[in-house]
């Protein structure tokens, strides 16, 4: 819906209610609208409205609504901004916030070192209990710290569901809502809907190191609430009260490289001196081989290479020299 005010009074044009206005009376709002939800309210029941209000509404066909308090203003804005979808969701196959989705089954799990934190994550969800630490798994971007939720999930529960809150989505500016006001709402709904068997993957908690550390302990405390979580932060370290930091290792050697390639791209030939250059590149310090950096080094490579989808082909040196070369303004190699 479009959204205007002259900062005292609201109008939201094109909601499912038709048109909406929110109009200040002291310390109270009075909402009214085109169709309102629960049917009219009496004008007459509310005596503290002013005669030139009253005119106001019948000559734009607004019908009370109800009144709320100043203070619980940014909340019934964003209700009233959800779309008939989004506000119908509960109970349907959808997802019951613009903020959540669903995750899908990951690649394999591939590595001796990956493969001991997805188990320690996994007996970490098996016994939480509400006000318990939250695991949180740490490492750069294309690590695979979703794959490795998702093994985590499937050790506990192979018809476990599980559902994503990217807080990027959250935590930006805005003129009604706060990021903090709409994560609240966010974490209610899904702790509503989710089963106790189910997993929660907060994803770009990074971002709660932005926050005061009132509302971030707070925050924690909310997801704490919910019986199964697990945070996926980028940043090598976090001094954030009440987690449980994993490290999440990327591939140790060329073999488990060799591995990763084969899985996801079958009949593929990459052999040395490639691959080894490959890896080098999708290295980092401390971390291993990250996963993601080498399968889009592998990709650019092949296309460079003109193979195209062609199942056997043996990647020149030329082509993996190229392939870094574009991708080393983005990675640190």
């Amino acid at each position: 819906p479009t959204v205007m005010t002259n900062g005292r009074n609201y109008l939201l044009e094109d909601t499912q209610w038709g048109r909406v206005v929110l109009l200040s009376c002291g310390k109270e709002y009075l909402v009214a609208a085109e169709r309102p939800p629960q049917g009219a309210v009496d004008s007459r029941s509310l005596p503290s409205l002013e005669e030139e209000t009253l005119r106001h509404l019948e000559r734009n066909n607004l019908h009370v609504w109800t009144t709320v308090l100043s203070s619980e203003l940014p909340i019934m804005l964003h209700a009233i901004s959800e779309s008939e979808e989004e506000s119908s969701a509960q109970g349907s196959d959808e997802p019951w916030s613009p903020y959540v989705c669903r995750m899908v089954a990951a690649a394999e799990l591939i590595g001796e070192q990956r493969g001991e934190v997805r188990d320690q994550l996994t007996a970490l969800l098996d016994v939480s209990r509400i006000a318990d630490p939250l695991p949180a798994l740490i490492g750069p971007k294309g690590v695979g710290k979703h794959v490795l939720a998702m093994a985590a999930a499937g050790q506990l529960d192979p018809d476990l569901e599980a559902v994503e809150l990217p807080l990027g989505r959250l935590f930006v500016d805005r003129i009604l809502p706060t990021g903090f006001e709409v994560f609240l709402k966010t974490i209610l709904a899904v702790g509503d809907q989710l089963d106790e068997s189910d997993l929660l993957v907060v994803s770009d908690a990074e971002l709660l190191e932005r926050l005061t550390i009132p509302v971030r302990e707070q925050i924690l405390r909310e997801l704490s609430r919910l019986p199964r979580v697990v945070l996926l932060v980028q940043s090598h370290e976090t001094d954030a009260a009440g987690i449980i930091p994993l490290r999440c290792l990327g591939l140790a050697d060329v073999d488990e490289a060799q591995q990763l390639v084969d899985l996801e791209s079958p009949g593929f030939s990459l052999e040395e001196p490639a691959l080894g250059m490959f890896c080098r590149a999708a290295s980092a310090h401390e971390i291993g081989i990250i996963p993601a950096r080498l399968l889009s080094l592998v990709r650019i490579g092949r296309r460079l290479s003109n193979a195209g989808e062609a199942p056997a082909v043996t990647l020149l040196p030329d082509d993996a020299a190229a392939a870094i070369g574009l991708m080393k303004r983005t990675w640190v190699c």
